[in-house]
């Protein structure tokens, strides 16, 4: 009934929060990788960009939208800068783990081919990595759109601006109904990555047991 009565209120807000958690994942993706990939190639790299992202996870959130606020100010902005810092760990930590487990005879059987570098990384690094990038994807896919629940505290938007004008009104329906779009998007999102995941850890295995034959 509250969602019948407010349907265009509720639409507006869906379509915020799914923006926002959207841009701030294909950001995450895009950086994240990134800099798993750096911190993998480059050791000194490891010594101070691990150290960092942890510390930044270790920040509240809300307290993380108030630091920016004087920097960037309210609004979409600084929500999708907290978010993409609070996304990065997973993707970055993962990136690092499946490019370091993948199998050195497939490396030194490349090389022994004529490899590249660049055919390394995008014929076996990359390949071989993905099902645990996509693990950490899976990950912070979740974490983005339940944060992006608070984006409506410095004025971004989205659902979770229901559940704030529920708590100022006490409406009880308010709050259930923004948490439960919240949470169906965040499960959805988990089911989505979590089916690229296995099917790419099912290929993983297919090449790790032939390398082995």
């Amino acid at each position: 009934m509250q969602i019948l009565e407010r349907s265009d209120y509720f639409f507006k807000l869906i379509s915020q929060h799914l923006l926002i958690s959207f841009t701030a994942l294909l950001l995450v993706a895009f950086f994240g990788v990134l800099i798993g990939v750096w911190v993998y190639y480059s050791p000194k790299a490891k010594t101070f960009v691990l150290p960092i992202i942890n510390f930044l996870y270790t920040i509240p959130s809300i307290a993380m939208f108030g630091i920016l606020i004087p920097i960037v100010g309210i609004g979409l902005n600084n929500a999708l800068i907290v978010l993409v810092l609070y996304g990065l760990l997973p993707i970055v930590r993962n990136t690092y783990s499946g490019m370091k487990e993948v199998p050195e005879q497939l490396v030194e059987a490349a090389l022994g081919l004529g490899a590249t570098p660049k055919n390394l990384f995008t014929k076996i690094y990359f390949p071989l990595a993905l099902p645990s990038i996509l693990s950490g994807f899976r990950v912070t896919t979740v974490m983005v759109i339940a944060l992006g629940g608070l984006a409506a505290l410095i004025g971004a938007g989205g659902l979770g601006q229901a559940i704030i004008r529920g708590l100022n009104t006490m409406n009880t329906p308010l709050i259930v109904t923004g948490s439960l779009f919240i949470s169906a998007f965040a499960i959805l999102g988990d089911k989505f990555v979590g089916i690229f995941e296995k099917d790419n850890t099912m290929q993983r295995l297919i090449s790790h047991n032939a390398t082995k034959k």
